[in-house]
């Protein structure tokens, strides 16, 4: 068991029985464990007798937070590392007195490092193991820098985007509807940005198609076929994502029966 979280298998009065933070028990009342599943797609726990599972939500996300911890600190410094390290290559790429040099240094430095920051300190608190998918703003406003530094690039490519899903999904406490919410209003995001800039980057994108038909892609062509690799990639990942959560309900349920 990891953590002071953990759930107990002794019982009270046929009750299975949480361990609360300070170590107290307290009863799922009416609940009959043999009779709670996991529901199918919402991953709710659910009693066939309609009995409140409230307890057993809050005990699994406690669970799922501690179990998260190590990976999600460790992978928290590397990205800050990463994050401080890619200056040089923005000075490489860039000119030093240009407005996307100064974006680059901005989305990293203003904000990319707070976000990092933020999350690591995050980890220490006791809100992180009550609602770790407060995680979920810190992706999606990480997800929106990374779509600015996209654009900025002239260059738009899903690369990042498709890494931070697979994050959220694979190494991250957050449950999966919530990062399903977030994932979607960022390809959303990232669609409307591509075609509201599509003038900038447009030239640079067809350099990078190496087809014969490449003179003729249009802004719209480009759009759809990185949209459509994305969602595409997007979708793989959040039946992988809701297997893994599906699977670890369930063996959290067992501890109890």
């Amino acid at each position: 068991m990891l953590g002071a979280e953990a759930v107990t298998t002794p019982r009270m009065a046929g009750l299975p029985l949480v361990e609360s933070a300070a170590g107290s028990p307290r009863a799922l009342h009416n609940a009959d464990p043999d009779k709670i599943s996991v529901h199918r797609w919402t991953l709710r726990f659910v009693s066939s007798e309609g009995a409140d599972t409230s307890l057993l939500e809050r005990g699994f996300r406690k669970r799922n937070a501690a179990r998260f911890l190590l990976p999600l600190r460790v992978t928290t410094v590397i990205f800050l590392l990463a994050n401080l390290m890619l200056i040089v290559y923005d000075a490489r790429r860039f000119e030093l007195s240009s407005p996307q040099f100064l974006a680059a240094i901005l989305i990293r430095l203003a904000g990319m490092l707070p976000l990092c920051v933020g999350a690591f300190a995050f980890t220490y608190s006791k809100w992180y193991f009550r609602y770790p998918d407060l995680l979920c703003i810190a992706f999606l406003l990480l997800g929106a820098l990374l779509i600015a530094y996209s654009i900025i690039g002239q260059s738009p490519g899903y690369g990042t985007l498709a890494l931070l899903i697979v994050y959220m999904y694979s190494f991250s406490p957050a449950s999966v509807w919530p990062s399903t919410g977030v994932v979607a209003s960022l390809v959303i995001a990232f669609g409307v940005s591509l075609a509201s800039t599509s003038e900038t980057w447009l030239a640079t994108a067809r350099k990078d198609i190496s087809t014969q038909s490449a003179g003729k892609q249009d802004a719209s062509n480009i759009t759809f076929n990185i949209l459509g690799v994305l969602v595409v990639f997007f979708v793989i990942v959040f039946f992988i994502g809701h297997t893994l959560e599906q699977s670890l309900k369930r063996a959290f349920l067992d501890e109890y029966r």
